[in-house]
């Protein structure tokens, strides 16, 4: 059985030998590093004694776990999830949601937006200010007000994200949503992610690059399909926006990884 031709982005490797306080000689890794792994060596801090092990990638592309390699050796016995350009196994992306997911802060903002009513204006805009500060887009917000008075744009998004429940479509709210002048594909399905979690997901600039879907409403309504196609074949618990998530750390270990 080959052990060696696996590596990891450095952000993941640091995690994970955090994570158990692991003692192997490797070298503080930067977080956009390629590190090369030793399945031998680096099983325990991989996750071999954990029931969702830290996701990594064969050299043929495929991201899995530990325990795809150890305790289901032959490819065809463990599943396989095939999106546009990337492949995983169902226990990597399980894996990414568990270790390399940030949940506390969305689950905190979830929790502090679901007391607002959208179909008021003033809680429209809080709402959105909320979640342009949520996505580290404040210059988003910045350029909303710009090109609106606070009432014109509290306005906007209420009427926006009021008639959301009304679609039976992605492409629709998402359409709507770019429709505001200074809010694109990105920051659009941000708000739609935050106001309806077991619905929507986010499509961003990390995505869109690693994965090829367009910052278009066509693009947003292909990706959000495909997650759903994911949810009902293999993880029908799931809300899309964990779905999404967990793509989104597998993704970023490959777009920001250089050798």
């Amino acid at each position: 059985m080959n052990y060696t031709n696996f590596w990891i982005d450095g952000r993941s490797f640091e995690k994970a030998r955090n994570h158990f306080r692991a003692a192997v000689a490797d070298p503080k890794a930067r977080p956009n590093q390629k590190v090369v792994l030793d399945l031998n060596e680096h099983a325990y801090m991989l996750g071999m004694e954990l029931t969702h092990g830290y996701p990594f990638i064969r050299n043929d592309g495929l991201s899995m776990t530990i325990h795809d390699h150890e305790l289901t050796p032959r490819e065809n016995s463990y599943n396989i999830i095939d999106l546009i350009n990337i492949r995983f196994t169902e226990r990597a992306l399980k894996g990414a949601y568990t270790n390399l997911v940030y949940h506390e802060e969305a689950q905190q903002f979830e929790e502090k937006l679901s007391n607002l009513n959208v179909q008021r204006r003033e809680d429209a805009l809080k709402f959105s200010e909320e979640v342009c500060r949520w996505g580290r887009g404040m210059r988003v917000w910045g350029r909303l007000n710009q090109h609106y008075s606070q009432s014109q744009l509290g306005e906007a998004i209420s009427s926006w994200l009021s008639s959301v429940r009304n679609y039976d479509s992605y492409i629709d709210p998402i359409s709507q949503g770019v429709s505001i002048r200074g809010l694109g594909v990105s920051f659009a399905s941000k708000h739609l992610r935050l106001l309806d979690p077991s619905r929507f997901a986010v499509l961003d600039s990390v995505l869109s690059e690693g994965l090829g879907y367009a910052l278009t409403p066509q693009g947003y309504n292909l990706f959000m399909n495909d997650l759903v196609k994911i949810k009902n074949d293999y993880l029908q618990e799931w809300r899309l926006c964990d779905i999404e998530a967990s793509i989104f750390a597998l993704v970023r270990q490959r777009v920001i990884t250089t050798g």
